[in-house]
């Protein structure tokens, strides 16, 4: 055994147990943060946003493009202004645009919109006054329409709007996509 030397076996070296315990907070919460958003989709759908836009084809040839909402409450007094009772504090901006596709006048009348809860359908904010629109032979019409109340939002969570429209003897209703309420 002259010729054979050994050589010492270093031994493994072993982290440190704050190294252990960062990694392990790190791997909590990443997982954490993983089951919270797969959550979140579940609950709301793949996006979230604050405006939501959707688009229908009606049987009558008349697009109704676009019909986003937003929607805000605000409880808080701006500075400088005196506490009034009647002061607005639920707001929402709907925003809807129609198409004609037809080569001749479209007679629409929107009947109402409304500002409802998304899961109960429950009514926040509406107006029933119906409006008649003559649209050209492929016009685009938008709108813009502002809605308050001075009891803000009741209820938990998302709002969308809902825009029902008739054309000739037929009704459609679109709705927007749930948008959070923004709160002041």
């Amino acid at each position: 055994m002259r010729g054979v030397q050994l050589t010492p076996v270093r031994p493994f070296p072993f982290p440190s147990p704050c190294t252990i315990m960062i990694r392990l907070l790190t791997l909590f919460a990443l997982t954490t943060s993983l089951i919270a958003c797969s959550h979140e989709l579940l609950a709301n759908g793949p996006s979230s946003t604050s405006t939501g836009d959707t688009a229908m084809m009606t049987k009558t040839n008349v697009v109704i493009k676009h019909v986003s909402l937003t929607a805000r409450e605000e409880r808080s007094l701006p500075s400088g202004v005196k506490p009034d009772r009647d002061r607005p504090i639920g707001f929402a901006s709907i925003f809807f645009e129609l198409e004609n596709k037809l080569q001749q006048t479209t007679t629409i009348t929107i009947q109402k919109i409304e500002v409802c809860d998304a899961f109960t359908g429950f009514v926040q904010l509406k107006t029933d006054q119906p409006q008649t629109i003559q649209l050209k032979p492929l016009e685009i019409y938008a709108n813009n329409l502002q809605l308050t109340n001075k009891t803000g939002f009741s209820g938990f969570g998302k709002v969308k709007a809902r825009v029902t429209v008739q054309i000739g003897n037929q009704q459609e209703t679109i709705e927007s996509l749930p948008v959070a309420i923004e709160k002041y």
